[in-house]
């Protein structure tokens, strides 16, 4: 409690420790975390990002009692520039796999071991490359398994440590989060039941993140998706609710990750309730894009054409589910696209 007998936030005592113990201000480094890494804001509260990764750099799961732990400030001091470059890096790691922000993110939890491991990463040539693809592995697989799902503060910690010692060269041991035994990727056929990505669930919006991931043109402006235009699009049904609402289609049918591709909200508005074999014509046949193009900006989403095409809105599900499938298992693998 403070001197008002308001309760402190554990964030509220760190900040004492450490002003007790070393004389520095941890708000003073937040703000410098903030101006030297903007774009952190984006993701999460750059107080608790660095918090929780300064707990597992001292080998601390992220939790309450870690922050209050004797001597977490005065040792969080000394990581910060650790902590610094590692959230630094994260963050540019992150706009490399094309993922940009928390509202599009799958799940937080993986922030604070990204922003530890890539703080200790080595650095240029084959060494880094080698970690990229480490964690790229990591990142994706914790989008598309069930590890944080239950108990994430101790399973954080202990993928921290499991990828430490891989990317040090320490252990040749297989972290727990790439057991396919206790970890499995889902089949094809599991992302027919994800819902629609603007609700806080995982598969959702890993899989809208798959399609992001490959670029996201814009089908008729064919802009990417970048971090500066991403809050001008909107999430766009591929095939009409209106239209699949007339063929007595229930909205858990209708509203599913498979039939949303994130699109400028003037394109959002153009297409409206068309059908998909009206809107590729309009596409195809009344601009000079010709066919190709289409086919190249909705690849870009990982979209069929031609069942896009066909107005089969069942095969249409499943040949999107088994594209995205395909690029899944390859980022899951640490592979580049």
């Amino acid at each position: 409690m403070n001197t008002s007998a308001v309760a402190l936030s554990a964030y509220d005592i760190v900040v004492a420790q450490v002003e007790a113990a070393v004389g520095s201000s941890l708000h003073d480094l937040a703000d410098e975390l903030r101006a030297s890494v903007p774009h952190v804001a984006d993701y999460l509260n750059p107080a608790d990002l660095m918090l929780a990764a300064g707990a597992l750099l001292q080998n601390r799961a992220a939790i309450k009692s870690s922050f209050l732990a004797k001597g977490f400030g005065e040792r969080l001091v000394q990581d910060w520039d650790t902590i610094k470059i590692g959230v630094k890096r994260t963050i540019a790691f992150l706009e490399q796999e094309r993922v940009f922000d928390g509202k599009r993110l799958p799940t937080d939890v993986v922030l604070a071991p990204l922003a530890a491991l890539w703080g200790i990463a080595p650095k240029g040539l084959d060494a880094e490359g080698e970690a990229r693809m480490l964690l790229r592995k990591y990142l994706w697989r914790a989008f598309f398994t069930d590890r944080y799902e239950r108990t994430s503060a101790t399973r954080a910690l202990t993928d921290f440590r499991e990828l430490k010692g891989v990317l040090l060269e320490q252990s040749t041991a297989t972290p727990t989060i790439f057991r396919e035994d206790e970890h499995p990727l889902p089949v094809a056929e599991q992302y027919l039941g994800a819902g629609w990505p603007v609700r806080p669930d995982r598969l959702p919006r890993a899989l809208l993140a798959l399609s992001l991931r490959v670029g996201g043109l814009d089908l008729a402006d064919g802009s990417a998706a970048t971090r500066e235009n991403l809050a001008e699009r909107e999430y766009h049904h591929l095939f009409p609710a209106a239209r699949l609402r007339e063929l007595e289609l229930s909205d858990t049918n209708i509203n599913r990750a498979l039939n949303c591709a994130l699109v400028t909200w003037r394109t959002n508005r153009n297409i409206a309730a068309k059908t998909p074999e009206k809107y590729l014509a309009e596409r195809t046949e009344g601009t000079s894009l010709g066919q190709e193009e289409v086919r190249r900006r909705l690849e870009t989403h990982l979209v069929p054409f031609d069942e896009l095409a066909t107005a089969s809105y069942d095969d249409f599900l499943n040949a999107r589910a088994a594209k995205m499938h395909a690029v899944m298992v390859k980022l899951c693998a640490g592979q580049s696209l």
